[in-house]
């Protein structure tokens, strides 16, 4: 038994020692392994800054002097018509995505002016009387006044009509050199042929943030037309695109904020032929239809000169009316 057992013992002692070489062979495998190993490490979630610019570039628009604010005050009584001739602000208007545009506008409401009234005693008096409805009064702390002197208006979106139409139209216009005018003065002036009609052009709907693309004009005959005028004048063509669109944004007034809107035409002038990317020289802004602002939504009301309220003038107030309707023609220009 003892001669039986040795080698079965041996067996089992070789067996181990071979289960045990294998063993240390793994493991030395393992380790070797775990050297060269490679371990997995997440990216950044957040995206790579381009170096590119990713925008499209814009333009900067002033609001020129020559700027007007007007309103009207309508009643079965009476209609009283003004303006504010101080207006100032500025627009960021990208070239790529008009309704991407921002901005403001502000009133000086304290500038407020009467244009119906032919007595220049009673148009100051009648305007010195609404600077008092407009928290302006003279005896109020200069403080106060300066809050409420200015009205804003803050630019929030742009959007343009449902049946949006663009008038792609282009005038020659003759610089006349030194010579000219100098002809013989018994000879009629030429008279310019007059350019028919331009077609409007319907845009679709577009998807948020896909471009506007804006028509192109017809051409022309008498462009390519020698001048009659000599040959020592030269030529512009300079062109102009105009749009309905909605503004809309949030007005300031009295210290009071509501949301409003306002439909405009927009004409941007172009010193040559509009091309995508090119800057307008000018854009000039006037109301399609008038803003209405309602008077209690601001608290305009009767006051005195110190800013209470003075119900004597309650019969003024009636013939007022309940909201003023408000027109813009800006003229913008980039700086």
């Amino acid at each position: 038994m003892v001669d039986g057992y040795l080698p079965r013992a041996m067996r089992a002692l070789h067996g181990g020692e071979v289960r045990t070489g294998w063993c240390l062979i793994c493991l030395a495998c393992l380790t070797g392994c775990e050297q060269d190993e490679v371990f997995y490490e997440p990216s950044d979630p957040r995206p790579a800054a381009s170096t590119e610019a990713t925008t499209s570039p814009s333009i900067r628009l002033r609001i020129s002097p020559e700027s007007r604010v007007t309103f009207e005050l309508a009643s079965r009584e009476q209609t009283t018509r003004g303006q504010f001739p101080l207006v100032r602000g500025e627009l960021s208007v990208p070239l790529a995505d008009l309704t991407a545009a921002t901005g403001r506008v502000e009133v000086d409401l304290g500038a407020l002016r009467l244009t119906d009234l032919e007595d220049d005693a009673e148009a100051r008096l009648r305007a010195e009387r609404a600077r008092n409805w407009l928290n302006l009064g003279a005896s109020r702390p200069e403080a106060v006044r300066e809050r409420a002197r200015w009205a804003g208006f803050t630019l929030a979106t742009v959007n343009p009509s449902a049946v949006s139409v663009y008038q792609a139209r282009r005038s020659a216009l003759a610089l006349p050199s030194s010579e000219a005018g100098a002809g013989d003065a018994s000879k009629p002036a030429p008279t310019a042929k007059q350019a028919p009609p331009a077609r409007p052009h319907v845009i679709a709907p577009r998807a948020p943030g896909e471009d506007v693309e804006l028509p192109e004009p017809e051409e022309s005959s008498d462009e390519a037309a020698p001048s009659d005028a000599g040959a020592g004048e030269r030529r512009r063509v300079p062109e102009q695109r105009t749009l309905r669109a909605v503004l809309s944004g949030q007005l300031t007034l009295n210290q009071f904020r509501k949301e409003l809107q306002v439909e405009v035409s927009l004409a941007f002038e172009f010193p040559d032929r509009a091309a995508p990317g090119v800057a307008p020289t000018r854009v000039l802004v006037t109301s399609v239809k008038p803003l209405r602002v309602s008077l209690s939504d601001f608290a305009i009301e009767p006051r005195d000169a110190h800013g209470v309220v003075d119900a004597s003038q309650a019969e003024l107030k009636r013939r007022a009316g309940s909201e003023a309707r408000v027109s813009l023609a800006l003229v913008l220009e980039p700086q």
